[in-house]
């Protein structure tokens, strides 16, 4: 008999959340399941969904033109997206329902407690100690009471000790490695990062640390590639420290593992993280990588001396010293890029899905 499996999320734009959902969900389709990916604002997704997924929004939009047209849209989007994801999982009688954040963490929550008999499904996908003490206890409330809670790495595990352990998985995320692009043998002098331009990444740390170095490194540029609400204040930075040839800012890409194939270094500058997929597939493409140390302890058990380089959150002079270390021993990134390929083999998409459906107790 087939399983029912519903995905609840804000949106599937692009984001590490929803690359997994995509994955997970064309690949439940393999194991004979029925599934649904349920939106509250849009129901475009940046990821390739299989034509056997059925797809819903409610289609929800939020005004931010001040903090009372705020509040009210999203009071009336939250309202109305409660009562259509009941009406759904009631009319429907899904057998699974997973939620990756907080706003439809709440709502399936409260469709459990309301009498739907389903297997409440929850993961954490960001750093859970940058949570306001608000929505810290009431996602504390609905873990302790959730059928299964995954998590990314052992940290977001510990600190989450008060959930029985018989219901919590940690599973990292997943690379397809169909997808991954080869090594182009000749590099360009690239360095470059993937991230939205939001203030959790700290480009701002990335460019003035490159700024320092950058005049002994003749010919390297800094590719940075995403879209976002710095956009504007980065630009400036970048024409303040006068690198406007040496900086460069793309936008969001889809092909954007393609495009970063050649670079010789790929830098993660973020304040914290749940498990970046961006360091994840640059690893698997062979890229030697530098990354913050963030709390949640991915950095620190993804890299080690023998593929890159993990220096303190936003920490300046570390960033310029590791950026030189790895720029002046060009042999050293090769060995370093061929070990990351190596490594990232236990992330393949079959190993990590494997995993899923151990928790999700599917047959």
């Amino acid at each position: 008999m087939k399983k029912k499996v519903l995905f609840v999320l804000p949106h599937m734009t692009g984001g590490g959340a929803e690359r997994v959902t995509a994955i997970l969900a064309n690949k439940l389709v393999d194991k004979n399941c029925e599934v649904h990916i349920h939106t509250l604002i849009t129901d475009d997704s940046f990821y390739y969904l299989r034509p056997e997924i059925k797809q819903s929004s409610d289609g929800v939009s939020v005004n931010r033109r001040n903090k009372i047209t705020l509040l009210f849209c999203e009071s009336f989007g939250f309202i109305k997206s409660m009562f259509s994801v009941l009406h759904k999982i009631k009319s429907e009688k899904y057998d699974i329902v997973i939620s990756f954040f907080i706003e439809t963490d709440v709502i399936v929550y409260l469709c459990k407690i309301l009498g739907c008999n389903f297997m409440e499904v929850h993961s954490e996908r960001n750093d859970p100690w940058q949570r306001s003490k608000m929505f810290k206890k009431i996602r504390c409330h609905i873990y302790k009471k959730c059928d299964k809670l995954v998590c990314q790495s052992k940290a977001v595990s510990d600190y989450f000790d008060f959930v029985e352990m018989g219901k919590k998985y940690i599973i990292s995320n997943p690379i397809d490695k169909e997808k991954i692009p080869d090594r182009i043998a000749k590099h360009s002098k690239k360095i470059v990062s993937v991230a939205r331009l939001f203030e959790q990444k700290n480009y701002p740390l990335l460019i003035k640390s490159f700024s320092l170095v950058c005049n002994e490194f003749p010919g390297y540029t800094l590719n940075i590639y995403g879209d976002g609400i710095l956009y504007d204040s980065l630009l400036k930075m970048i024409n303040e420290l006068n690198l406007n040839e040496r900086v460069f800012l793309h936008g969001a890409k889809k092909n954007v593992m393609k495009l970063i194939s050649d670079a010789e270094l790929f830098i993660m500058s973020s304040n914290y993280e749940g498990f970046p997929n961006a360091l994840l597939e640059a690893m698997a493409i062979g890229i030697p990588v530098i990354s913050t140390d963030f709390q949640t302890g991915v950095a620190r058990e993804l890299i080690g001396d023998d593929n890159g380089i993990v220096v303190p959150v936003n920490d300046e002079m570390a960033m310029s010293s590791a950026i030189r270390t790895m720029l002046n021993d060009y042999e050293k990134m090769l060995e370093m890029g061929y070990c990351n390929r190596k490594k990232c083999e236990q992330f393949y998409t079959d190993k990590i899905i494997e995993k899923w459906i151990e928790a999700l107790e599917i047959e």
